[in-house]
């Protein structure tokens, strides 16, 4: 159960300033996600948690909510999560905010911990509605929310998953009837390492039904079918908004930054299923990790060029990326 009988510090709930939350999944007409992971709120209807994380010194699990500004934030309300794994089972927290869950300074340490804990990222959830959650059962694999008390942010302070390549971390998902013929991804993202070869996230790893985005020797590319490659130009350590796109719409392999096409697309769309076990995010097939951080992942069982500038604008208003 959760202790609710814990005195608060003045610190407890810091009012902190957030943009405003453009909801996406709520834009009129358009195609709904087969599957959408964010660290902010993406629907006005969506009462879910973001996630759930394991504290790392003594594997406690909590869900996380959104805080009152709709993002993950240290002020985000935690709950118990009762056996969300074999490693949790008997565990609780007597915390009420991922501040204190992690003992950072601002914020009471109800736990009475040793001192500031990190918080690794168990599940990732689906905004969706269609319970498309990302998990990583290997606690040693798992991807890193907040880091000895610091919640890993982006250069706005937005809230960031960070995904470290040299301890495997990436998450798996399982979503059923994708098709390549018919698949769009709009996300964002930010390497650490801009000559590393790395993936992003992967939906088909296989020939010939490969889906996934690729930083290759410097080059930074979409990967599609058998091996064709979308090639928009020179990896950069910056933070992205992509946009890939696949459909009868589009009437090819489409790949955007920022907003800006590839000079090049990569030829006509193919009809080749996704196998579940060939979706991934942060990894490839037991390599090539990502290196870097991740902040929103929204997959469509769809073409979205109609939709594509209202998506980007609503991911853009809240991110500032171009």
């Amino acid at each position: 159960m959760l202790g609710l009988g814990n005195s608060l510090g003045s610190n407890d709930f810091i009012n902190t300033t957030a943009p405003a939350v453009a909801k996406i999944l709520d834009i009129p007409s358009a195609p709904s996600a087969a599957a959408a992971y964010s660290l902010r709120a993406l629907r006005n209807s969506y009462s879910g948690s973001a996630l759930v994380v394991r504290r790392k010194s003594d594997n406690v699990e909590v869900s996380v909510d959104f805080d009152t500004n709709g993002v993950v934030s240290l002020d985000s309300r935690v709950n118990n999560v009762t056996e969300g794994s074999t490693l949790n089972a008997g565990l609780s927290t007597s915390a009420t905010t991922l501040g204190q869950f992690v003992a950072n300074s601002s914020y009471t340490n109800s736990d009475g911990l040793s001192g500031p804990d990190s918080a690794q990222v168990f599940i990732w959830n689906d905004q969706s509605g269609n319970s498309n959650n990302a998990s990583q059962n290997d606690p040693a694999k798992q991807p890193t929310l907040v880091n000895a008390g610091a919640l890993v942010t982006d250069s706005n302070s937005n809230a960031a998953i960070q995904f470290d390549h040299s301890s495997s971390h990436h998450l798996d998902m399982s979503i059923n009837s994708l098709n390549i013929n018919n698949l769009s991804v709009h996300t964002v993202c930010q390497t650490s390492d801009a000559s590393a070869t790395q993936i992003q996230f992967a939906l088909g790893t296989n020939n010939p039904n490969r889906y996934f985005h690729y930083l290759n020797a410097g080059q930074d590319q979409l990967w599609y079918e058998g091996g064709a490659a979308i090639t928009y130009g020179s990896t950069t350590a910056n933070q992205h908004l992509y946009s890939f796109i696949a459909g009868s719409t589009s009437g090819a392999v489409r790949m955007f930054r920022d907003g800006t096409e590839s000079a090049s697309d990569g030829g006509s769309v193919v009809d080749q299923s996704v196998p579940a076990t060939q979706q991934k995010i942060g990894e490839f097939s037991n390599n090539l990790f990502w290196r870097g951080t991740q902040q929103e992942l929204v997959i469509y069982s769809a073409d979205t060029t109609n939709f594509r500038t209202s998506i980007e604008a609503g991911i853009n208003s809240f991110y500032s990326i171009f």
